[in-house]
């Protein structure tokens, strides 16, 4: 029978001890787009000498999992944790309970890990243990996303299972626009476009004999966080994009993305050029394509990228 695209769903949720799977609950399912998934095993090829000029039947051996989807940028629409806390913080982010409204900072030592759950159409695939980066991205007029990638312990092989009933949000996202944005505290650094952030975390796959798939909880090792933003070329002396390449000056920066209480991220980090701004005409103006990298402004690190549901 065939399976039908506009029937999949996908949930979440924290894991109590990284690595075993909890429960995924109706209310646990959201919105996702761009849904892919694998699972990926060694291939073992039987090469003894048996008189054939055939193959033998080859042996899979330990297997890994990844899952991948597109969340919008948006928040729970009341005084509630945001849904999407689980995946920020398997993601190398951790909670800032000092500070309300909700608060995330990168953690030195991550280790949280959520377990997820995935239907086809009545296909279910399972993963847990799973360590996850993403790249968001803003653009004029749009709604922004947050594109996912986690990796984890497979967890079974995918069989037949009955759809959940979610009871999805109905939170509508912010478009960008309207938004409040600084550079260097200030605003002279001209139109901004577009502005794309890539978490960038390199995640560390364990092999583990004691495991049924041969992995054990995958691991964060390292942030290479990068991004992008268009800007109309603006006056010399407003910015100077060409000399803060040049000397690798720090630049923070901010933005506010939506207005309505609830329903708002706002987005704070340290960054530097790492490539010569290049001119582009973009219907008659000039912009710059400004490549970057996030930053730590000091040297315990750990500060280059927060995020605050407002």
């Amino acid at each position: 029978m065939a399976k039908l695209g506009r029937k999949q769903f996908l949930g979440w949720a924290a894991e109590t001890t990284p690595g075993t799977a909890v429960a995924i609950a109706n209310s646990d399912y959201h919105l996702v787009e761009d849904v892919s998934v694998e699972f990926s095993g060694d291939e073992h090829e039987r090469v003894g000498n048996m008189g054939s000029l055939d193959y033998m039947k080859g042996v899979t051996g330990s297997i890994t999992a990844s899952i991948s989807f597109t969340t919008e940028l948006k928040g729970p629409g009341s005084d509630a944790e945001p849904k999407d806390f689980p995946l920020w913080k398997a993601s190398g982010f951790k909670e800032d309970e000092s500070a309300m409204p909700y608060t995330l900072d990168q953690d030195s030592t991550p280790t949280d890990t959520v377990s997820l759950r995935y239907f086809a159409d009545g296909m279910q695939w399972d993963f847990k243990g799973c360590a996850g980066t993403a790249v968001i991205t803003m653009e004029s007029g749009a709604i922004g996303k947050i594109a996912w990638t986690f990796t984890g312990m497979c967890d079974g092989m995918p069989g037949d299972g009955t759809n959940p009933t979610p009871s999805y949000s109905t939170t509508v996202p912010p478009v960008c626009q309207n938004l409040t944005m600084t550079l260097d505290g200030g605003t002279g650094f001209g139109v901004c476009s577009s502005l794309s952030f890539d978490l960038g975390n390199e995640i560390a796959n364990r092999r583990d004999m004691s495991q049924t798939f041969g992995y054990a909880v995958p691991k964060i090792t390292r942030r290479a966080s990068t991004g992008s933003m268009t800007v109309e070329v603006p006056t010399i002396s407003d910015f100077n994009w060409q000399v803060a390449w040049n000397n690798k000056n720090k630049i923070d920066g901010a933005i506010t993305v939506g207005s309505t209480t609830y329903n708002k991220t706002v987005w704070a980090w340290d960054m530097c050029i790492t490539g010569s701004p290049t001119i582009s005409d973009a219907d008659g103006i000039l912009t710059y394509e400004i490549p970057f990298q996030l930053i730590t402004n000091d040297l315990a690190g750990n500060n280059a990228l927060s995020i605050q549901y407002a």
